[in-house]
Protein backbone atom coordinates (compact mmCIF):
# COMPACT_ATOMS: atom_id res chain seq x y z
CA UNK A 1 0.00 0.00 0.00
CA UNK A 2 1.75 3.00 -1.13
CA UNK A 3 0.22 6.57 -0.37
CA UNK A 4 1.73 10.12 -1.30
CA UNK A 5 0.70 12.87 0.18
CA UNK A 6 1.59 16.91 0.33
CA UNK A 7 4.02 18.67 2.81
CA UNK A 8 4.11 22.63 3.17
CA UNK A 9 7.48 23.35 3.43
CA UNK A 10 8.59 27.20 3.46
CA UNK A 11 5.48 28.02 1.07
CA UNK A 12 7.07 25.02 -1.30
CA UNK A 13 5.21 21.92 -1.27
CA UNK A 14 6.70 18.50 -1.91
CA UNK A 15 5.71 15.25 -2.47
CA UNK A 16 6.58 12.46 0.09
CA UNK A 17 5.54 8.22 -0.56
CA UNK A 18 4.72 6.36 2.41
CA UNK A 19 4.31 2.43 2.13
CA UNK A 20 2.86 0.49 5.07
CA UNK A 21 5.36 -2.18 6.75
CA UNK A 22 3.97 -5.83 5.41
CA UNK A 23 5.32 -7.07 8.91
CA UNK A 24 3.76 -5.27 11.14
CA UNK A 25 2.01 -7.17 13.97
CA UNK A 26 -1.84 -6.86 14.16
CA UNK A 27 -4.45 -7.04 16.91
CA UNK A 28 -6.03 -10.56 17.41
CA UNK A 29 -9.22 -9.16 18.30
CA UNK A 30 -9.72 -6.30 15.52
CA UNK A 31 -6.89 -6.87 13.08
CA UNK A 32 -5.45 -3.22 13.77
CA UNK A 33 -2.03 -2.04 14.10
CA UNK A 34 0.23 -2.35 17.42
CA UNK A 35 2.39 -0.35 18.62
CA UNK A 36 4.94 -0.48 21.77
CA UNK A 37 3.43 0.56 25.00
CA UNK A 38 5.69 0.92 28.24
CA UNK A 39 3.61 -0.04 31.21
CA UNK A 40 4.27 -0.45 35.23
CA UNK A 41 3.08 -2.99 36.88
CA UNK A 42 2.61 -1.79 40.42
CA UNK A 43 0.77 -5.22 42.28
CA UNK A 44 4.02 -7.47 42.39
CA UNK A 45 6.49 -4.87 44.60
CA UNK A 46 6.02 -1.73 46.06
CA UNK A 47 8.01 0.16 43.84
CA UNK A 48 6.46 -1.46 40.54
CA UNK A 49 8.79 -2.86 37.49
CA UNK A 50 8.28 -1.05 33.80
CA UNK A 51 7.84 -3.64 30.82
CA UNK A 52 6.84 -3.53 27.15
CA UNK A 53 3.39 -4.44 25.72
CA UNK A 54 1.76 -4.39 22.46
CA UNK A 55 -1.31 -1.53 22.62
CA UNK A 56 -3.87 -1.60 19.97
CA UNK A 57 -4.66 1.78 18.26
CA UNK A 58 -8.13 1.04 17.19
CA UNK A 59 -9.35 -1.32 20.24
CA UNK A 60 -7.19 -0.11 23.13
CA UNK A 61 -6.18 -4.57 23.64
CA UNK A 62 -3.09 -4.84 25.29
CA UNK A 63 -0.75 -7.64 25.24
CA UNK A 64 2.35 -8.67 27.13
CA UNK A 65 4.49 -11.85 27.56
CA UNK A 66 2.47 -12.57 30.69
CA UNK A 67 -0.81 -12.45 28.97
CA UNK A 68 0.34 -14.59 25.72
CA UNK A 69 2.09 -17.31 28.05
CA UNK A 70 -1.61 -17.86 29.93
CA UNK A 71 -3.12 -17.99 26.53
CA UNK A 72 -0.97 -20.55 25.43
CA UNK A 73 -0.95 -22.36 28.42
CA UNK A 74 -4.72 -22.75 28.14
CA UNK A 75 -4.54 -24.36 24.66
CA UNK A 76 -1.84 -26.40 25.60
CA UNK A 77 -4.18 -27.76 28.59
CA UNK A 78 -6.62 -28.27 25.56
CA UNK A 79 -4.74 -30.09 23.57
CA UNK A 80 -3.38 -32.62 26.33
CA UNK A 81 -7.05 -33.21 27.34
CA UNK A 82 -8.56 -34.15 24.26
CA UNK A 83 -5.15 -36.53 24.07
CA UNK A 84 -5.87 -37.99 26.95
CA UNK A 85 -9.02 -39.25 26.01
Amino acid sequence: MKATMSIPRNTQHRQVSATAPCDSPSCTRCGGLLVDERCMDIGESLGGYWFIAMRCVQCGDITDEVILRNRYAHLVEDQDVVRAA
